[in-house]
């Protein structure tokens, strides 16, 4: 996407041709010098405008002065990012007239953060220009122009569209064959799944800091000019892997071209040359019996594998690999020895677990968890006093010396001198001096100098040497002045915090204004006003370096979590916690460097852990306030456990687990007007990891629980019986009433982790008999299957759901599932084949968060309650592509 300015000799004078002129005007303008004269200060008021908001540099020259290419986003035909996420812009400028030098400025159209960059373009020079922008909006207009100490330039304007969905996951793929990947995008028929679209870029418009990658899940190389990345853009690259990006190497008949280019060091091999295999070839699947078959004929790059522990081969022909993994920190490498520009497999089957195995990204960051805490961390802060208030006793003390000395002591002392009328004249004076005392003692028991208060939420992967940290930083200034912040120890980038509306009980983004500079020091913020004896709040997203990192092996096996946890952060943690989606595990008091923790509790030894309740209340929480002046001392169990019920509430999250500890000091320091600064606070330590049973083969789900907000009749604690689940004989849907021709809905959901496999067949059972009429009366009711009309006595209360087979006669009133494909309420008979399996299951199986959505209707002036067993749901779920094979260990 770029764009040219063009100007047109013809632009000096428009008003000429139209200039009309009076006989006072031509004796006016009579003379031919006095005319030129005139029209020239007519056209230099009338241009000035012009020229001073940069619609022209130069109207005496046809030739364009500058020439703009902007790039948003990875793909320069999709402009496009996840909502909350720092987008990396790339502007190529070219100016063909006078030496520029000045800054680069983005601005958000409805927005109020202004990026910029300093830029020295002499004539005749071409340079690009990197940035980062935070988008927090769904929609969202860029502003580019070029600035200089006289005039500004508008030179573009980009709409960004944001991808909100927390299914998307986004494969970046750098190739010549621009369309030939595009078999890799999954786009299911709804929500259920997860997305992969597949985008075009090149390594251009990588940026230069590893923020910038937040917006990809997998990057895949496959061929291509890979020879154009600079230090820092290979720096954030290895970083963003590291950090737990995937990076996906086709080697194929280019294998040289990989051998050659800034990758090089991620092969996990040393290539010798190639071959070709023949169509119909058979690959083995190391340690696993199946055995998959290429469906065309394929070059492949053969060699000798690197002899490192971390590389781990996972398919072969014949001797030579064909499927390599090698871990890298928090993230992965994995190599594939042919091109992937199209479908490996003749099984579809093998090759959608094929695709899903390297693009796998089971951990969702970024995710929207620190825009959720804004509010309770920020409120927080405000209320870290930076003044001692005076007690009450002394402010009453205080005024009621001053009206003693006003009134009696006024008026006694110029009666005994006979001057009363003195007395109006003393009366502002001793205002005045009492005034100025309260201000003076005010002014001690204010803070003389700047002071920074921070909390921070530090988020790691297991093994990971460096986290992504998200600081808030309280900075209070005794004096009204303006600062500029430098963040010269490690790169960060400031944003406005989200403030909670409790009029609306929603987010909105700050009012304030802020101004972000990318120097070559780093990211700082100039032009920061502070007010005398006032605070501002700037959060800021950062890297932190946390040693080897925090090594977590814990798995389930039946009811219980065993395993291990070891600390290699370097760093001494306290009150570490384990939370699952609905359990809560306290540790040790504090966890040291170089310690093993060893994890073996079961499921009902656990705490509860009421992370919908908790998620529920986040956004609008404030923390109990401490009103005086100290350390910022909020990262306590609340904030723990507030964090891991956000994060955990997300649907994309429903297989992960949380490692939670508190860290006694703050991890960012910066400079304030070239000052370094030692804030004070502490730190929220987070390790987010998959925990999930890992099934092969055919496995019945079995524990469902009710999800949804209680519709009119629940009872009972959403109807269920001490946590039983939903087949016969673990409780039931005690006692679920539908009253007066009202439509009821609720969910079911599983804990249970169902990504990964395949729904093989999924049962739903309504039991009729278990029903009865709440409020019998004489009443028609029309068979419309036989069109005969029955009437319903009072002594015939459950007639209506006695039918034989237990179904109802008339559809309307029998229970429906809703279909995600179409988001309609079918009828359960309507769905069903002879077998009493439902049709399609995963049109009605939310996958991701194991949930099935239901609706009951009741018969006009009637009402309905079941009684205890009256639904059953059945599901299996197939793991791997036979009995008992496995394919690449999947799920990982």
């Amino acid at each position: 996407m770029g764009s040219r300015l063009c100007f047109n000799k013809s632009m000096i004078f428009p008003f000429h041709s139209c200039l009309q002129v009076t006989a006072a005007g031509d004796r006016f303008f009579s003379c031919r010098l006095f005319t030129q004269i005139w029209m020239l200060f007519f056209g230099m008021i009338f241009y000035q405008p012009m020229i001073v908001n940069g619609q022209f540099n130069s109207a005496l020259d046809t030739e364009d002065p500058i020439t703009v290419n902007a790039l948003v986003g990875f793909d320069p035909e999709l402009p496009s990012r996840r909502s909350n996420t720092w987008a990396p812009i790339t502007v190529e400028l070219t100016n063909h007239e006078k030496d520029i030098e000045g800054y680069l400025t983005i601005g958000l159209k409805d927005g109020n953060v202004l990026y910029r960059t300093p830029i020295d373009l002499p004539t005749k020079t071409k340079k690009a220009f990197r940035l980062l922008t935070y988008i927090p909006g769904d929609l969202d207009e860029l502003e580019f122009s070029i600035e200089t100490g006289r005039w500004k330039l508008p030179i573009e304007t980009i709409t960004v569209t944001a991808m909100q969905s927390e299914t998307f996951r986004f494969l970046a793929v750098i190739s010549p064959d621009r369309g030939a990947h595009n078999h890799f995008a999954h786009r299911p028929e709804d929500d259920s799944d997860f997305y992969r679209r597949v985008i075009y870029t090149t390594p251009f418009v990588f940026p230069r800091y590893w923020v910038g990658f937040q917006n990809l899940d997998a990057i895949l190389w496959d061929g291509g000019n890979a020879g154009e990345l600079s230090l820092d853009q290979e720096s954030a690259l290895e970083k963003w892997i590291q950090m737990g990006g995937t990076l996906i190497l086709a080697a194929g008949a280019r294998w040289q071209e990989l051998d050659a280019s800034p990758f090089q060091h991620y092969v996990p091999m040393t290539f010798t040359g190639s071959r070709v295999l023949e169509a119909g070839t058979e690959l083995e699947s190391v340690g696993e019996a199946v055995r998959p078959v290429l469906q065309s004929g394929a070059v492949i790059a053969v060699g000798a594998v690197l002899d490192d522990p971390l590389v781990r081969v996972r398919m072969k022909a014949g001797d030579d690999p064909f499927l390599i993994e090698r871990k890298w920190g928090a993230g992965r490498i994995v190599y594939v020895a042919s091109t992937l520009t199209q479908p490996l497999f003749v099984d579809e089957e093998h090759d959608s677990i094929f695709k899903d195995f390297l693009t796998a990204a089971s951990i969702p960051f970024p995710s929207t968890t620190m825009d959720q805490l804004d509010t309770p961390i920020t409120s927080y802060l405000r209320w870290i006093s930076q003044a001692e208030l005076p007690s009450t006793l002394f402010i009453a003390a205080y005024l009621g010396c001053y009206i003693i000395i006003v009134v009696p002591v006024n008026y006694f002392v110029f009666r005994r001198f006979r001057r009363l009328e003195w007395a109006w004249f003393t009366v502002p004076i001793w205002a005045l001096i009492f005034a100025y005392g309260a201000y003076y003692i005010g002014a001690l028991r204010q803070q003389g100098q700047v002071s920074v208060n921070e909390v921070s939420v530090i988020e790691a992967r297991p093994s990971a040497d460096t986290a992504q940290t998200t600081t808030y930083c309280s900075i209070y200034s005794p004096v009204r002045q303006w600062y500029t912040l430098i963040f010269d120890q490690i790169p960060a980038f400031p944003q406005l915090p989200s403030i909670f509306d409790y009029r609306r009980g929603s987010e909105t983004t700050s009012d304030e204004s802020l101004n972000v500079r990318y120097a070559e020091e780093g990211p700082a913020v100039d032009d920061y006003l502070i007010y005398h004896w006032s605070q501002r709040i700037l959060k800021t997203f950062h890297e932190t370096p946390i040693g080897d990192g925090v090594k977590v092996d814990l798995k389930w096996e039946g009811n219980q979590i065993n395993g291990t946890i070891t600390n290699n952060t370097g760093m001494s943690l306290i009150n570490p916690r384990l939370y699952t989606r609905d359990r809560m595990v306290r540790l040790y008091d504090t966890f040291e460097d170089g310690q093993t923790i060893t994890v073996e509790e079961s499921i009902n030894a656990m705490q509860l852990f009421d992370r919908e309740r908790i998620a529920r209340e986040a956004p609008g929480r404030q923390f109990e306030m401490v009103r005086q002046r100290m350390q910022a001392g909020i990262v306590d169990d609340k904030l723990q456990e507030l964090y891991a019920a956000v994060l955990l509430d997300q649907p994309t999250s429903k297989t992960l687990a949380v490692f939670t500890a508190q860290l006694s000091r703050s991890v960012f320091d910066f400079s304030l007007n070239e000052k370094p600064v030692r804030p004070d606070g502490n730190s929220l330590f987070c390790v987010v990891f998959p925990l999930q049973q890992i099934f092969h083969g055919t496995k019945l789900i079995d524990s469902w629980r009710p999800s949804s907000a209680a519709p009119p009749g629940w009872n009972r604690g959403y109807g269920m019986y001490g946590m039983g689940g939903m087949m016969p004989g673990q409780g039931g849907m005690g006692f679920h009433f539908v009253q007066n021709n009202m439509t009821s809905n609720w969910d079911l959901v599983t804990d249970v982790p169902l990504m990964g496999g395949r729904v093989e067949s999924l049962r739903i059972e309504m039991n009729y008999k278990k029903f009865q009429l709440l409020q019998p009366q004489a009443m028609n009711i029309r068979n419309r299957g036989v069109s005969q009309v029955t009437q319903i006595t009072d002594g015939a209360s459950s007639f209506l759901y006695n039918q034989p087979n237990g179904c109802p006669p008339v559809a309307d009133y029998e229970l429906h599932v809703l279909d995600r494909a179409t988001t309609e309420y079918k009828p359960l008979s309507a769905i069903t084949n002879d077998e009493g399996l439902i049709i399609d299951p995963e049109r009605y199986l939310e996958k991701i968060t194991g949930k099935i959505s239901f609706q009951l209707k009741a018969p006009p002036k009637l009402g309905l309650q079941f009684l205890d067993d009256a639904i059953s749901i059945q599901l299996f779920i197939d793991y791997g592509t036979g009995e008992g094979d496995k394919f690449l260990g999947y799920p990982l």
